[in-house]
């Protein structure tokens, strides 16, 4: 038999004549709520000896999961890969899920579905802030050097001077201090105190991180060019949070844990093979607290759960020296523990420390010190739990035990973190992140350069690029058409709508507000409107990051400006995420930063400044704007302003082959091969004309029927 299905890298048995068909659908991620994934209708597999093993805890009632472990072969509260291949060619790479078990007669049958993990990545993203990643490594002092080397040079990496510059252009990763009027209570626009810079992060990075937090990586030519690289979001201004000293204290939960815990564990398994593959969780319940400092009593002792009870932003701290170990008891087995330290916010994972291994029943210290930064609403939750997850094997019965040992130094101390900064303060970029879920960010990036996702391989790599670049080559359908069965083709206009919106956030600083008083459009957007008479649709696409309006200061002088005036006084203005260039130093004599104070400073002076703007590179000629449109009015000189923009860069294309009189939609069907399958980047000839694949309908590599695309 030519077909290959495997279930977390198992090979299932498979009956040949059982129908496999699957829908395909390619990766649109612009409104993901409303996208269909590729799945395959219920698929049965056959109760042979191999696949009852697999599909053992499904159905076997005298197998129980007392010790809250995942201690089977098939875990039906998890994700579980599959792969489904035909002579060798992939079919499908995605997740099974268990529907059912038959057993008819004595004899065993089991039900499942593969489907694609595109759809919910956005909504597994959406669990957790981009400032509740890890930006630890990035923690830094507020100095001059660590400000300006952000310019050109380099970042602290783990304490470390990194450079994240090549040929004077940004590598995409680290931080980065612009210059921005934030209506501070600087010296003047020219001399800015320190503690009123704000560090941005790089878009590439934040957007590689959103993925990998979800357990995949991405392979995108797009994020790799200088511009993108380039591109950098962050902080939206407004007053600087502060709260008192008194309720700083009062904030705190500090508490010391000690506990010896040792636990049995059985193998499962008959004859020559036994195995136990067990991951089980031990929450701060199962040992012993003692208060530190709790004056709001948020921790409780009896769930072993902190109850935030002020909203804010905090530094949860885990500091210990576990001693590990674990003991065969009976019989002889090999293998390992392994221990993680894992952090969770409402029941969702929100930090986890790196994997420790106890390969030996001598006792091993598992160490740690680290910070993790949660963003906390009122009545939210937090939990620390120990996962450990245990992998022995043998080929007769063993049992065996693990210890984990507190040791008197296991301290847990979760601070608030919203007071001021000042020169010479140690502190982590994410301080300044906006509150933003990682989906709503990746989706924002997505619809702004209207890039399409492929379906992760599988290895998780994900492709991403924008439309031009997300179809490669074509191949030639004509001769797979059949001619026997109904073939549609329907202007795409009937797919579309009359008209396309395209807008970041809206705010009212004093420019955007002026411009949409002026011109009775935002700042940056863009209404596209086809000649359609027969369609009344609008179809809005929606950024998170407002636009800022840069304004020249004195010649060469450029910064963008988030404030409001209050009485003819520039005041400090919330805003939302903002999304600039990273432009590098540009001339521009006679400014500098303070260290000092006000009326005592210390001034650096500079004959150049970092430039933050939507134009990239040269901003009175530039080669790219990241505004929809060509704006009515802008705020500083220029020689030529870009018609180069989002716009017409990534969505024109796309839009006009909607709205065209020229674009169709073609159903029909084909006599397809599993070669045709997967690579959703090929574009399609047929009869000469081309086009984009959108949806495979229900192939099956074992039938002998043609497929409806």
């Amino acid at each position: 038999m030519s077909n290959y299905l495997y279930i977390n890298n198992e090979q299932i048995d498979l009956d040949s004549e059982i129908p496999m068909p699957i829908s395909f659908s390619v990766g649109d991620f612009k409104n993901p709520e409303n996208r269909k994934r590729s799945v395959s209708k219920t698929i049965t597999v056959p109760g042979t000896q191999n696949n009852k093993r697999i599909f053992s805890n499904a159905y076997e009632l005298s197998l129980t999961n007392e010790l809250g472990n995942l201690g089977f072969n098939f875990n039906t509260n998890a994700k579980v890969g599959a792969r489904y291949l035909r002579n060798g060619v992939p079919i499908f790479i995605g997740l099974v899920r268990l529907l059912n078990v038959k057993i008819s007669g004595g004899v065993y049958s089991f039900e499942i579905v593969l489907f694609s993990d595109v759809v919910n990545m956005i909504k597994e993203m959406n669990d957790i802030n981009v400032s509740e990643l890890d930006w630890s490594k990035y923690n830094h002092t507020l100095n001059v050097a660590n400000v300006s080397n952000s310019w050109d040079t380099s970042v602290m990496v783990n304490g470390t001077a990194t450079s994240n510059y090549t040929a004077g252009k940004p590598d995409g990763f680290g931080y980065w201090y612009p210059i921005i009027d934030f209506a501070y209570n600087n010296i003047s626009n020219t001399t800015i105190n320190i503690e009123n810079l704000v560090p941005y992060l790089y878009v590439k990075e934040t957007f590689e991180k959103c993925f990998e937090n979800i357990g995949y990586t991405l392979d995108s030519d797009f994020l790799n060019e200088d511009m993108i690289k380039a591109l950098t979001w962050g902080f939206g201004g407004g007053e600087k949070e502060m709260i008192t000293a008194p309720d700083v204290a009062d904030r705190q939960v500090k508490y010391n844990f000690d506990a010896n815990i040792v636990t049995q564990f059985n193998p499962i398994g008959s004859l020559s093979s036994y195995s136990s593959i067990i991951q089980k969780t031990y929450p701060l319940v199962n040992f012993t607290p003692t208060s530190v400092a709790d004056s709001y009593l948020q921790f409780n002792i009896g769930t072993g759960e902190i109850t935030c009870m002020r909203t804010g932003r905090y530094n949860l701290n885990l500091d210990f020296d576990t001693l590990v170990s674990y003991n065969i008891t009976s019989g002889t087995a090999s293998g390992f523990s392994q221990v993680r330290t894992v952090i969770k916010k409402n029941g969702r994972q929100v930090g986890i420390a790196s994997s420790f291994y106890s390969l030996s029943n001598t006792p091993t210290t598992y160490s740690l010190n680290a910070d993790t930064i949660l963003d906390l609403n009122a009545g939210d939750i937090v939990s620390v739990e120990y996962l450990v997850s245990n992998n022995f094997s043998s080929s007769a019965y063993f049992t065996y035990e693990t210890t984990i040992d507190l040791n008197n130094a296991f301290t847990l101390d979760m601070t608030s973190i919203q007071g001021s900064y000042k020169f010479g303060s140690f502190f982590g970029v994410n301080r300044f992140i906006p509150k933003m879920k990682c989906g709503e960010f990746v989706k924002g990036i997505i619809n702004m350069f209207n890039l399409y996702v492929s379906e992760p391989d599988e290895d998780g790599v994900v492709k991403i690029e924008p439309l031009s670049q997300f179809y490669q080559g074509e191949e030639n359908w004509t001769e797979l058409l059949d001619y026997s069965r109904d073939i549609n083709i329907e202007p795409s206009v009937n797919k579309s709508a009359k008209s396309f919106n395209f807008k970041f956030a809206k705010d009212e600083d004093v420019f955007n507000k002026d411009y949409f008083d002026t011109f009775g459009v935002n700042y940056g957007d863009y209404k596209y409107t086809s000649d359609n008479e027969y369609n009344t649709k609008e179809i809005t696409f929606q950024l998170p990051f407002a636009q800022s309006v840069p304004n020249e200061i004195t010649s060469g002088y450029v910064i963008p400006n988030i404030t409001q005036v209050d009485n003819g006084t520039p005041k400090p203005y919330k805003g939302k995420a903002r999304i600039f260039f990273n432009n590098g130093l540009k001339a521009m004599g006679g400014w500098s930063i303070n260290t000092g104070t006000n009326v005592s400073p210390i001034l650096t002076s500079y004959s150049s400044y970092p430039q933050a703007h939507h134009s990239y590179g040269n901003i009175t000629n530039p080669t790219f704007d990241l505004n929809f449109s060509k704006p009515e009015e802008v705020l500083y000189n220029y020689t030529n302003y870009s018609n180069n923009n989002l716009f017409n860069k990534y969505q024109r294309i796309n839009i006009l082959e909607q709205t065209s009189i020229d674009g169709k939609v073609l159903k029909a069907y084909f006599n397809l091969e599993s070669e045709n399958i997967m690579d959703f980047r090929k574009l399609v000839n047929i009869n000469g004309v081309l086009y984009r694949k959108n949806l495979i309908d229900n192939f099956d590599a074992n039938g002998n029927e043609t497929t409806k695309v």
